[in-house]
This record gives C-alpha cells, sequence and structure tokens, in this order.
C-alpha cells in the first residue's frame, strides 16, 4: 500500500509540473475476458524454450498496460531545434480475476523509464541522455518480442553522430544484480554502439549494431566469482515495399551477451561449470519480417525466425528455435476486419525429442481505422493450440497436463498511443 502512495504522489508531481510545460502522454493498455475450453480461466499456451510471446493474438491472459508522461522543458521550431525533455513510465500487470487488485497483484506500478534527454545545441545534431530507459529498437508485433537491439536498463549515451553516412548512437548501460563481495554489488556494464539511418539503395537502409560486456572479479570469506565478458554483432536491414515494408535480421552473441540482452550471470564462482559454460555459449539469430497491404481489403503481418544455440556444456549443448507464422486481416469496413493467426513453433534440443506447439487463431474485431496498425481495438477470439506429445506436461499448465491440444476464447481490448 505504501508503494502505491508512493507512486501516486510521484505521479502527481509530475501532472502538476506538468501543467506548466509542453507534455505528452502515451503508453500502452490491453485487457479482456477469456476462458479455457474446460470452463476454466483462460490458459495460455507457449512453446518451452521459445522467445517472445509466439503468436500472441488470443494468448495474452492478463491486463497489462504503461503510462508514460514526456515534459519539454526546452523545445524550439523545427525538426533541427535544441530540445530537453524528462520522461517517466510505470507499468503494471495485474491478473484481470477481480475487480479489485493491486497493480501487480501484490505491490504498486514498475518504473519502468525515469530519463532525460536533450541536444542539437550550437547547431550541432549531438543528442544526450541518461537515466533508465527502454533502449530498443526493432520488435516482431505478432509475437510480442523486440529481437534487435534491446538493452533496456539504467545508463547513459550519446547519439545522432554523424559517420560514414549514418547516425553513430554510443550508450553505457548497467543492469545491477543482489549479489556483494568485496567490490559492493555486482553487474553487467554493457558498451554499446549503433549505426543507423545507412542508405544502402532507395528503398533500403541499414543498421549495423556492436556490443561489449563485462562483469567484475570478486570476493567473499567463503566465494571467488570470477571476471566475465561477451561481445554482439547484428546487421539490420529494412526494405520499404509499395505498401509495407521488409525488416531481416542477423545477429550473433557470445557470452555475456549471448542473449544480446544485459541479463547475463554477473557472479559466477570461479572454476563453476556455470561460469565455463557462459563463457563459450554463443548463439545466432535471423528474423525475417514482413508487414504488407496486399489489397485495400486484405493485408498481414508474416514472420520466421531461427535460432542456433550453443549452452557452451560438453555434452547436448546445441538447441536449434524455429518458428513460421501469419496473420492475416481482412476489411469488410472502415471499422469492422477479421484477424487471423496461423504459426507453429520448433525446439530441438540435443539429448530430448523434438518439441513443437502450432496454434490457430481467428478474431473478429472493430477497430478506429482502415489500418493493420489500426488502435484502440475491441475483438472476440478463439484460439485452438496442438503440440507434441514431447511437450505433453509443459505446455498449458496443470490444466491440459495430460493432453496435446487446448483452446481458450474471449474478448480482449488493444490500444496505444
Amino acid at each position: 500500500m505504501k508503494k502505491l502512495i508512493l507512486v501516486w504522489i510521484i505521479t502527481s508531481i509530475y501532472a502538476q509540473t506538468a501543467n506548466a510545460l509542453s507534455q505528452e502522454l502515451h503508453g500502452y493498455m490491453r485487457s479482456g475476458v477469456g476462458t479455457n475450453d474446460k470452463g476454466g480461466d483462460q490458459v495460455c499456451f507457449s512453446n518451452p524454450g521459445a522467445a517472445g510471446n509466439e503468436f500472441r493474438l488470443g494468448n495474452e491472459c492478463s491486463t497489462y498496460g504503461e503510462i508514460a508522461w514526456s515534459l519539454m522543458h526546452m523545445q524550439g521550431k523545427g525538426p533541427n531545434a535544441p530540445f530537453f525533455k524528462s520522461q517517466i513510465r510505470f507499468a503494471f500487470a495485474p491478473n484481470g480475476h477481480t475487480n479489485w487488485e493491486y497493480a501487480n497483484n501484490t505491490e504498486g506500478m514498475a518504473v519502468r523509464e525515469t530519463f532525460f534527454e536533450g541536444g542539437r545545441f550550437g547547431g550541432t545534431p549531438y543528442t544526450y541522455w541518461a537515466g533508465k530507459r527502454f533502449y530498443r529498437e526493432n520488435d516482431l508485433h505478432m509475437n510480442d518480442w523486440y529481437y534487435f537491439a534491446d538493452m533496456s536498463s539504467n545508463g547513459a549515451g550519446m547519439g545522432h553522430i554523424p559517420f560514414m553516412g549514418g547516425q553513430l548512437h554510443l550508450a553505457w548501460l548497467r543492469e545491477i544484480s543482489s549479489t556483494e563481495s568485496d567490490i559492493g554489488k555486482h553487474g553487467v556494464t554493457v558498451y554499446d554502439a549503433r549505426l543507423k539511418e545507412l542508405k544502402l539503395t532507395d528503398k533500403t537502409k541499414g543498421f549495423v549494431w556492436l556490443g561489449y560486456a563485462t562483469a567484475p572479479a570478486g570476493k567473499t570469506s567463503t566465494k571467488v566469482y570470477e571476471a566475465s565478458d561477451g561481445y554482439l554483432a547484428g546487421l539490420f536491414l529494412e526494405t520499404g515495399l509499395a505498401s509495407g515494408f521488409n525488416h531481416f535480421a542477423l545477429m550473433y552473441g557470445k557470452g555475456l551477451l549471448d542473449d544480446f540482452n544485459v541479463y547475463g550471470s554477473s557472479a559466477l564462482e570461479a572454476g563453476s561449470t556455470a561460469h565455463k559454460e557462459q563463457e563459450a555459449s554463443n548463439k545466432i539469430r535471423i528474423v525475417e519480417h514482413i508487414t504488407y497491404d496486399w489489397t485495400n481489403k486484405l493485408s498481414f503481418h508474416a514472420s520466421t525466425s531461427l535460432e542456433l544455440r550453443d549452452s557452451g556444456a560438453d555434452n547436448n549443448n546445441r538447441t536449434t528455435w524455429w518458428n513460421i507464422g501469419v496473420q492475416p486481416m481482412y476489411f469488410f469496413s472502415d471499422h469492422h476486419q477479421l484477424v487471423g493467426v496461423l504459426g507453429t513453433s520448433l525446439i530441438d534440443a540435443d539429448g530430448s525429442s523434438p518439441k513443437r506447439l502450432t496454434r490457430f487463431t481467428i478474431a473478429p474485431q472493430v477497430s478506429a481505422g482502415r489500418n493493420i496498425w489500426a488502435r484502440p481495438v475491441i475483438r472476440l477470439f478463439y484460439t485452438r493450440s496442438w503440440w507434441s506429445t514431447s511437450n505433453k506436461g509443459s505446455v498449458g499448465g496443470t490444466t491440459y497436463a495430460g493432453e496435446t491440444s487446448g483452446a481458450s476464447y474471449g474478448v480482449q481490448g488493444e490500444v496505444w498511443f
């Protein structure tokens, strides 16, 4: 309760300050009601080991939202004028089971962003930022997955530096753990470089992403922690189509950055198997994503993803994850659509049988406009998932523990603004 009151006080102060400044309110929300085909609460089905929420339509079982306030403390005229802003963002994720729920079931709202940004001073293009923020670039909406350049964390950076015909962005990022030793709290430090807006052809732009991470050594009276490091490299291509876009990404990560984020283990004991495996681990990720308006009545998202993972273990160390899916939308009118999803996911790990999950969803909906991205929407959905016998007991929780298929249906609303 005290945390909820504190959030309210901070929000109120920020809102009052905003009355005297140029401000923006933006965010994202989804909420609804659903049930499974046995009559109980809605169940979500995921292939264990897959990233994101594959084929998310009809497979979101809770309320979730983010509310962000941006205050412009200084704002000149024109796109190249100097500016200074601050931003705060709260997130909430109650179960959606009852009318009275705390913002995160047991506590108040989570603070996702508190950062400051300014720049374009003295006629230069440079921008500067510091604080906690979403530091991420490209997502695959139908899988609810930021697959490229997501290093959201606490940090600082400088951007929009002209370099090699593009724009260079540099950042120093930190993720701190609860482990303490003679150096204090351990954590991961990432040095991040992004070269964006590289014009390759009239329709294609390039984006190069490089990162290096370190975690320091330390010791207590009973343990010795060994230093760790890792690196990543990525290439992203964006091609404009006649009525849509195509995104292609190729990435390689190793060690602390084998999962392309700031969450690598920062305090592993010297000589331990866990430290040895993390140092040797690596991953290749390939993503292809297209969004296209086929006709004035039919649009679609489509994607395929592939990961080749090496855990660094001496045996049974390799895993392949692969998926492919399509989400078409048919427009009956400017505000009435029919949306569907069909997708399949495969996890093939050394030493175990391949695990597959396939999903089909259909969802008539009403929306704010005639566009695949138009929001708000209210949709009625029915979704059914099938999984391999090797996945029996690991999909669908206890409700579907002995089965290889299951379904949910309900109504959901969604908006971003």
